[in-house]
């Protein structure tokens, strides 16, 4: 007879599995660009060639920014 601990862990990994067969393996490609200066909320940036005017950027620590000329 299976013990409490067992049924838990039976219904934990079948929950992992149907996870991750959902789960959509894909490459990702992210820009890794260098803030050279900051003063009044504006960030110089270098590094981002592909980025467009009015993008979005995610910062490390979860700021956002957008890009402006």
């Amino acid at each position: 007879m299976p013990s409490d601990t067992d049924r838990r862990l039976d219904g934990w990994f079948s929950t992992a599995e149907s996870v991750v067969a959902k789960a959509t393996l894909a490459p990702r490609l992210d820009e890794i660009g260098r803030v050279e200066r900051l003063a009044d909320g504006i960030a110089w940036l270098s590094g981002l060639a592909n980025v467009a005017l009015y993008e979005l950027l995610l910062f490390d620590g979860g700021g956002l920014g957008f890009v402006q000329q």
